[in-house]
């Protein structure tokens, strides 16, 4: 690619990347609760997940259950999980699949005996909720985007939510002004951005 053309994306990219953090995004998710985890950390940690967006100009809608064809097209859909067979993703609390760009799913299973069980939950659906927005599986080297959470982490997590990360913040934005639009040249924008 050009010189030029590299110029010419970087400006789309920056133009975009402006545009997103001027007008607040919105995000419809919803979450079918499979583990029958209990309704007051359900609802505290979705309280507390808004809170950490609404941080970066991004509010969550939650909604109950799975999208149906006529929910809006950039929905995202978290499902709970129990009964997670051993040899699933070892070692994960969760995984999305940022590609596809709608289904997460959260082993609560692995995280319910927890001390933190609602801060925990909050983070690990911001952690996945993010790889969707952001449309790569890329980890940052702090923060909510971290790979693995250390036991300092864990501690943090009890006095105030982790942050993300400034490349977190603007891929999101990128991200979901390419969900949003019908553009194909933003979408490959905030990918290759992402697979730097």
């Amino acid at each position: 690619m050009g010189r030029t053309a590299r110029l010419t994306m970087a400006v789309a990219a920056a133009m975009t990347v402006q545009a997103a953090q001027t007008k607040k995004q919105h995000v419809i998710v919803y979450v079918h609760n499979g583990a029958d985890v209990p309704e007051h950390v359900t609802n505290g940690a979705k309280e507390l997940a808004s809170s950490m967006f609404a941080g970066i100009g991004v509010t969550i809608d939650w909604r109950t259950g799975e999208p149906s064809a006529s929910s809006p097209q950039q929905a995202i859909a978290i499902g709970l999980a129990k009964n997670t067979p051993k040899d699933e993703k070892p070692g994960a609390l969760a995984y999305a699949m940022p590609r596809e760009g709608v289904h997460i799913v959260v082993f609560w299973d692995r995280m319910e005996f927890g001390l933190i069980p609602t801060e925990l939950l909050a983070h690990v659906m911001v952690h996945e909720i993010t790889h969707i927005l952001e449309g790569v599986s890329r980890h940052s080297d702090s923060g909510i985007m971290r790979a693995q959470w250390t036991e300092h982490d864990h501690k943090m997590m009890r006095m105030h939510p982790l942050s993300f990360a400034a490349e977190d913040v603007e891929l999101i934005h990128l991200g979901m002004a390419a969900r949003n639009s019908t553009s194909r040249v933003e979408l490959a924008v905030a990918r290759r951005i992402a697979d730097r």
